[in-house]
C-alpha cells in the first residue's frame, strides 16, 4: 500500500482536526433539507421502521437523495452500497435502471453482511481517494449491528461480561469507524 492510497478501514480524524460544518447539501427531500438538514462534511443516519410500503422506506428516500444531489449539487461524487440476496446481481441493477442518478454514481453491490461491511468502508476510501465533496449512501446497517450480536454472543459463551453501559459505549464506537470518516478537515485537506 503506497502512501496516498487510502486505507479500506480509515482512521477516524480527531475533533480537533475537522472544520465546521458551513456549507450545506441540498438533498431535494424537503424533509431533510427543512427538518434535518445535512452539512458537507457531515454524516446522517436515516432510521424509520421496517416494513413500509417500498415507496417510502428508508431506501427509497436514499434513493430520492441521490437524484436530488445529482440536481442540487452534481459537483458531489455519489456512491452507494447494496446488499443483495445471493445471485441477485442482476436484479439489483435492474432494479436501479432508469434512476436519473444511476450514470453518476458508483454502485457497489454486495452478497452478504461481510461483503456489505466491507463495501462501505471501501465506499468511503473511494470517496476520501476522490477528495473534494461526496456522498457515500449504505443501503442497511444492520449486518454491522448483527456483527456486534455475534460478538457479544461470542464473549458471553467465554463467560466475559459486558456491562450495558459497556456495551452502549462500544456499538457507537463501533458505528464509529464508518460514520465518523464524514468530515472536512482544517486547512482544506480532504
Amino acid at each position: 500500500v503506497s502512501s496516498t492510497s487510502p486505507l479500506v478501514f480509515g482512521a477516524i480524524v480527531p475533533q480537533a482536526e475537522r472544520a465546521p460544518i458551513s456549507k450545506p447539501l441540498h438533498t431535494g427531500v424537503v424533509a431533510i433539507d427543512a427538518l434535518a438538514p445535512l452539512g458537507r462534511g457531515q454524516s446522517m443516519l436515516l432510521l424509520g421502521p421496517d416494513g413500509l410500503p417500498a415507496e417510502v422506506s428508508r431506501s427509497a428516500v436514499a434513493r430520492r437523495v441521490l437524484g436530488g444531489i445529482v440536481a442540487f449539487a452534481p459537483e458531489v461524487s455519489t456512491v452507494l452500497v447494496m446488499r443483495v440476496p445471493a445471485g441477485g446481481t442482476a436484479a439489483a441493477y435492474d432494479s436501479l435502471r432508469g434512476a436519473p442518478w444511476l450514470a453518476s454514481t458508483k454502485v457497489l453491490l454486495a452478497e452478504g453482511d461481510v461483503e456489505l461491511l466491507l463495501a462501505a468502508q471501501a465506499a468511503c476510501s473511494y470517496a476520501e481517494a476522490r477528495g473534494g465533496d461526496s456522498l457515500v449512501v449504505v443501503d442497511s446497517l444492520a449486518p454491522l449491528l448483527q456483527l456486534w450480536r455475534s460478538a457479544e454472543a461470542a464473549l458471553a459463551a467465554q463467560q466475559i461480561e459486558v456491562r450495558a453501559e459497556e456495551e452502549g459505549s462500544q456499538l457507537r464506537a463501533s458505528y464509529a469507524l464508518l460514520t465518523e470518516r464524514a468530515n472536512r478537515r482544517k486547512g482544506g485537506a480532504p
